[in-house]
Order: C-alpha cells, then structure tokens, then sequence
C-alpha cells in the first residue's frame, strides 16, 4: 500500500541520482582520457630532450638529465598532493561554535539569510524579465555604436586598460 506511494515520491531523487551519476561517469572518463593524453606528451617531451642533449652531452649524461627531471617532476606532484589534502582536511573540518550560541541559533540565521536572498534574487529577476527586451534593445544599440566608432572603441579600451587601439 505505501510502496507505490515511496515510489512515486522518490522518483525525482531517484531520476536526479542517476542523472548525476552518468554526469559524474563522463567527468571520470574524460580526466582518464587526459591523463593518458598528458602522460603520452610528457613521454615524447622527455625523449625529444634526450635526444637533445645526447647529442651535445652524450647519451649517459643526458639520461641522467631526463632522470633526474622527471624525478623533480614527480616529487612536485607528490608535494602538491599533500598540500590540496592538507587543506581538504581543514575544509572539512567541524567548526567549533563559541560559547552560548547554539546550533538551532545557527539554523535560524542561516534561514534568514536566505529567505532575504531568495527574496532579493527574485525581485531582480523579475525585473530583468520584465525589462528583458528594452534591456536587450539597450544592449544592441551599445554593441553597434562601440562597434561602429573607432572613438567610442578607443574610449572603451582605456577604460577597461587594454589593447591597442585603432
């Protein structure tokens, strides 16, 4: 009897879950694609440098060079491995709330906080969607003037302090 009733209930969580799931299965397969891809070029990387320097230096000199590199190499990922997990340790880490403030206090703030937000964030996409096309008309006019004189570019470009001008 409440089975179809759970059912029924769970099947955005459930769709949701499974959504996430086959986003998170591409992002996997695609860092392993790049992995591979990189692990392919520091290898070519390495053997072009050989050859470099084996012509100038000999082939065990060079071989030492190349060694010794992709040692350094591999010591600064091990070091930067330990230092993102170090400060993933302190991201998770429970904080400690001061004397007398409870975490039903907490809740409380953090609820109206966002109530004020969801409040403010609505009023401003309201009124962008009740503007959207006079602000899109806007936007287009701006575009074709910048677009259409040299001056207004030049003007535009010291303002924002790039590039070189017409």
């Amino acid at each position: 009897m409440f089975k179809p009733l759970l059912l029924a209930a769970a099947a955005p969580a459930v769709a949701a879950a499974r959504a996430e799931a086959r986003r998170l299965a591409w992002r996997g397969a695609l860092i392993l694609a790049a992995i591979g891809v990189a692990i392919i070029g520091i290898g070519f990387a390495a053997l072009a440098a050989y050859r470099a320097l084996a012509l100038d230096l000999g082939e065990p000199k060079a071989a030492a060079i190349i060694a010794g590199s992709l040692l350094a190499l591999a010591v600064l990922l091990v070091l930067a491995e330990i230092s993102i997990g170090r400060s993933r340790r302190l991201l998770h880490q429970v904080p400690q709330h001061p004397a007398g403030i409870t975490t039903a206090d907490i809740a409380a703030v953090a609820m109206a906080l966002q109530a004020k937000a969801g409040a403010v964030r609505t009023s401003a996409g309201d009124t962008l969607r009740a503007n959207s096309v006079p602000l899109a008309l806007a936007a287009l006019a701006a575009g074709a003037a910048v677009g259409y004189s040299p001056a207004l570019r030049n003007a535009l470009r010291d303002l924002i302090g790039m590039g070189p001008k017409d």
